[in-house]
């Protein structure tokens, strides 16, 4: 397994504004399986993430999450806090608390991802 793999495997998107995030190529699902949907694609306006937020209020459109999404995967992204603030998605290490990469965790992800 290449270091890059392990980098895409272990990395995730962080939720700011929403804008530069793909709701169903993109990983950004605080699910450790995948981080990804797998939710069948719903037609929405835009396939941002920015589409699923209310900006009036700067909070997840509850009804829209929820009519788009399985059950499991609505209750994800509604738990998943946005900035007041709207500011820039960042990407994120998933396999530590801190968000930061290291070297312990990632052996961690390459050691799952070989037994698979």
């Amino acid at each position: 397994m290449a270091a890059k793999e392990i980098v895409e495997l272990g990395s995730r998107w962080l939720i700011g504004n929403g804008e530069h995030v793909d709701i169903w190529k993109d990983r950004w699902i605080p699910t450790p399986d995948t981080f990804k949907l797998v939710s069948p694609r719903v037609h929405l306006e835009s396939d941002k993430v920015a589409c699923l937020v209310d900006t009036t209020t700067r909070s997840w459109d509850v009804d829209k999450v929820r009519h788009s999404f399985l059950p499991h995967e609505a209750e994800a992204i509604l738990g998943i806090s946005i900035s007041p603030r709207l500011l820039n998605d960042s990407v994120i290490w998933a396999w530590t608390k801190n968000g930061r990469f290291s070297v312990k965790s990632a052996y961690k992800v390459a050691q799952k991802w070989l037994k698979e």
